[in-house]
């Protein structure tokens, strides 16, 4: 009869223990989103005019020189004279140009939209107007160019990391979900030759949440932070231009 008794309680200890587990899991499992939208703000700053002018300006001649010396060698394999003065005159325009492509100086907002099986990528010009850059098959897992539908195949490949660290003793709230620090490098993975810009290293502090699973997002594309947390806001910095700050902040998320 003791031994029926202590079988029994045995017994219902480990339902109660699977019980448990199976709560607990289920509380810590991350939520996948199949609809629902994320609204967010990308900001460049340039939060130090001093630091800011006296480093792009050097990363400015190091690109010129870097083109320069690329256009030297073409034209020595093609056995043709060096035309330096139409070279110095395109310097200007490219300073300007970079310029522009580096800082983007302002605000601009955009949409992260769940639909179904897709991901959808889009700017919102105003409050009446958007434009869809790219969205992401969950099926084929595959990002698309949203204006020729062509396939972006190196899109996951582009960020080639340097170092991880977290943080997890520095927490805060975003949208109602707990995040802690992560700060990371990388720099643009490409096997490109004919890219001739100075090597650039970007620092990325971002607040991620484990509460949310998703295999794309609206900055981030290195898999090694995706697959085990969502970044929610991102503070950015490039080491050849001091100076300079990009941010993603949310406004606003609604996921179901």
């Amino acid at each position: 009869m003791y031994q029926i008794i202590i079988k029994h309680r045995f017994k219902f200890l480990c339902i109660l223990l699977l019980f448990i587990t199976n709560i607990t899991f289920a509380q810590t499992k991350p939520f996948e989103p199949k609809m629902g939208s994320i609204f967010l703000v990308k900001e460049n700053r340039v939060i130090d005019s001093k630091a800011f002018e006296e480093t792009f300006n050097i990363f400015i001649k190091e690109f010129i020189k870097g083109l320069k010396d690329k256009m030297v060698k073409e034209y020595k394999l093609a056995n043709k004279p060096m035309d330096t003065l139409q070279l110095n005159e395109i310097a200007a325009p490219i300073k300007e140009l970079l310029f522009e492509t580096i800082s983007e100086p302002g605000k601009k907002s955009f949409a992260i939209e769940y639909k179904a099986d897709k991901i959808f990528y889009t700017q919102l010009d105003d409050e009446n107007n958007s434009n869809e850059l790219y969205y992401f098959d969950k099926l084929k897992n595959i990002v698309i160019n949203s204006f020729n539908q062509s396939q972006l195949v190196d899109y996951f490949r582009q960020e080639q990391i340097i170092s991880i660290k977290e943080y997890r003793e520095q927490t805060k709230i975003i949208q109602g979900y707990k995040c802690f620090k992560v700060i990371y490098q990388y720099k643009e993975n490409s096997e490109n030759e004919e890219i001739f810009m100075p090597p650039i290293v970007y620092t990325r502090e971002l607040w991620v949440t484990e509460q949310l699973k998703s295999p794309f997002h609206f900055a981030v594309k290195a898999n090694e932070i995706l697959s085990k947390y969502y970044p929610l806001e991102i503070v950015e910095h490039i080491d050849k231009i001091s100076g300079l700050e990009t941010t993603y902040i949310l406004t606003s998320i609604n996921l179901k």
